[in-house]
C-alpha cells in the first residue's frame, strides 16, 4: 500500500531535531493497568496502519507493509514516575523529544502511574500516518461509547473556483516571511510542554456571545495575548506574528486514518495591548480567511511535496515555515464524558508536532464543556511553555472581566461598534471545531 503524497510529505519532515508525532495525554478518573488497556485494544482491534511498517526504497515513493512480526507489547509499555503535575511535564517533555523508531509500526502508547494519582496514557503517533482529527477517531474507537465520534470541521471556500484558488496561491508565494524573533530560534533536541487547567466552554461561550464573535475567535486572541506577553518578556516588540494553523476539510467523521487537512497562515495580533481590541482584529482576520480558499491551495502544495526528491520536498517545507513563526491548531473533542475500561476520561490534551521546523505550538481541544490548551516548544525557543500557559489563563479572565462590565454592543465584521447588531449564534459547541 503506497504512502499518500501529503503522508510522505510529513514524513519527511521528521528529523531528530523535528519529531512529526502527534502527542496526546488521556487522564483518567482512576486507575486502568496496562494489562487492561491491552485486553481492550486486542478486543476492539487496530487498523491496518498502526500494524503497519513504513518501507523506503531507492525508487518510487514510500509505502505501507503490514509489520510480519507485529509485537502489541512493543508499542504499549507502562512506566512508574514521581508524585505531581510537574513529573508528568517532565516526563512527557523527555518522550516528546524524541522520534519513533522506523523498525516497527510509527506509535507508541505509555500508561503512566504515579503514587497516589489516576492513571495518565500517553498516545504518540506518526504524522504520516494520520492528523489529528483522525488520530482523535481512533482514540474514540477504542473507548467504551463506541458510537462516540468528532464533529467534522468545514470550510467555507470548499467550493472556491480555479481562479480564486490561483489568487490565494499567489498571495501565499507572495508572503514576505515572519519578522524573525526569539520565536525563529534554531531547533535543539529538547522539547517542553506544558498544558492547561480546564476552561469551562460556557465561560468562553458568554464572551463570545457578549462579543459577537465565536467560541475559536476568543481562544485564538487569547493565545495572540499570551504569545505576545512572551515576546516582551523577551524584549521583543513585535506588532504581528503569524500562526500556520490547520483546516480539517472532511465532510463527514473520519472513518480511516490519513490526512486530509490543509493550511492558513493567520496573523496573530500580538501587539495589541486591549483584550477587546485583540479580540476586534482576530475575528477581522479569522472571517476573512473562512471565505478563502486557501486551505485548501496549501493542502494542494503539500501534496506536491510528497512527490518531489527529498532535497526539494525539504526546500519546499522550508517556504511554509518562513511565513510563520508558530503553530496553532484547534480540534473539537467529544461533548460527553467517555470512558475507557469502565473508567471516566477526566481530561484530553494533545500536542502537535513542530511541522516546518517551527518551534512553538499551541493547541486546543475542547471535551466535555471544558477546554484545555497545550503548548509545546523547543527548549532553544521558549524555555518555560508553563508561562505561557499561565498568559493564557490570564488573558482568558481579562477576555470575561470584559465581557461581564463592557456595555457595548457586539464587535461589527469591519471592527466598528454596531448598536444594532444582534450576537451571533453560532457559539455552540461546534464553534470550538478546527480553525
Amino acid at each position: 500500500m503506497r504512502l499518500g503524497s501529503e503522508d510522505t510529505a510529513w514524513l519527511h519532515m521528521d528529523d531528530a531535531e523535528n519529531p512529526m508525532v502527534v502527542s496526546s495525554l488521556v487522564e483518567l478518573g482512576g486507575t486502568l493497568d496496562v494489562a487492561r488497556l491491552d485486553a481492550i485494544v486486542r478486543e476492539r482491534g487496530l487498523p491496518p496502519r498502526l500494524r503497519s511498517r513504513v518501507m523506503e526504497g531507492a525508487f518510487g515513493p514510500p509505502r505501507l507493509a503490514i509489520d510480519e512480526s507485529f509485537d502489541l507489547e512493543r508499542h504499549l509499555v507502562h512506566v512508574d514516575i514521581a508524585p505531581g503535575e510537574e513529573a508528568l511535564r517532565a516526563f512527557i517533555g523527555r518522550e516528546v523529544s524524541h522520534s519513533l523508531p522506523r523498525d516497527r509500526p510509527l506509535w507508541r502508547t505509555v500508561v503512566v502511574d504515579r503514587p497516589g494519582a489516576p492513571t495518565a496514557i500517553l498516545f504518540r503517533v506518526h504524522h504520516a500516518l494520520a492528523d489529528g482529527f483522525a488520530l482523535l477517531g481512533q482514540l474514540l474507537s477504542i473507548c467504551d461509547e463506541r458510537d462516540a465520534a468528532p464533529v467534522p470541521g468545514t470550510h467555507g471556500a470548499r467550493g472556491a473556483g480555479l481562479a480564486r484558488q490561483t489568487a490565494a496561491a499567489a498571495r501565499l508565494v507572495a508572503l514576505r516571511p515572519d519578522p524573525r524573533t526569539t520565536l525563529k530560534h534554531e531547533l535543539g533536541l529538547e522539547k517542553n510542554v506544558a498544558w492547561s487547567r480546564p476552561i469551562a466552554l460556557d465561560d468562553v461561550k458568554r464572551v463570545a456571545r457578549a462579543t459577537g464573535t465565536t467560541v475559536n475567535d476568543v481562544l485564538v486572541a487569547a493565545v495572540a495575548g499570551a504569545v505576545g506577553r512572551h515576546l516582551r518578556d523577551e524584549g521583543e516588540a513585535a506588532r504581528e506574528v503569524r500562526a500556520m494553523v490547520p483546516v480539517n476539510l472532511r465532510r463527514e467523521p473520519p472513518s480511516t486514518l490519513g490526512n486530509r487537512f490543509g493550511l492558513v497562515i493567520l496573523a496573530l495580533p500580538v501587539g495589541a495591548m486591549d483584550p477587546r481590541e485583540r479580540l476586534r482584529e482576530v475575528k477581522r482576520r479569522m472571517d476573512r480567511l473562512k471565505s478563502t480558499p486557501e486551505a485548501l491551495v496549501a493542502r494542494g502544495l503539500l501534496d506536491v511535496l510528497g512527490w518531489l526528491p527529498l532535497p526539494l520536498e525539504r526546500l519546499g517545507a522550508s517556504f511554509f515555515g518562513k511565513k510563520a513563526s508558530l503553530v496553532l491548531t484547534n480540534v473539537p473533542g467529544p461533548r460527553a464524558v467517555l470512558h475507557l475500561g469502565g473508567v471516566p476520561i477526566e481530561r484530553i490534551v494533545f500536542w502537535v508536532p513542530q511541522a516546518a521546523r517551527l518551534g512553538l505550538g499551541v493547541s486546543i481541544f475542547s471535551y466535555a464543556g471544558a477546554v484545555t490548551m497545550g503548548v509545546i516548544a523547543d527548549a532553544n525557543v521558549v524555555k518555560d511553555p508553563a508561562r505561557i500557559i499561565d498568559a493564557l489563563h490570564d488573558e482568558v479572565d481579562a477576555l470575561q472581566t470584559r465581557a461581564r462590565s463592557s456595555a457595548q454592543a457586539p464587535i461589527g465584521a469591519r471592527g466598528e461598534t454596531e448598536t444594532t447588531a444582534p450576537p451571533r449564534k453560532n457559539t455552540s459547541d461546534a464553534s470550538a471545531r478546527p480553525l
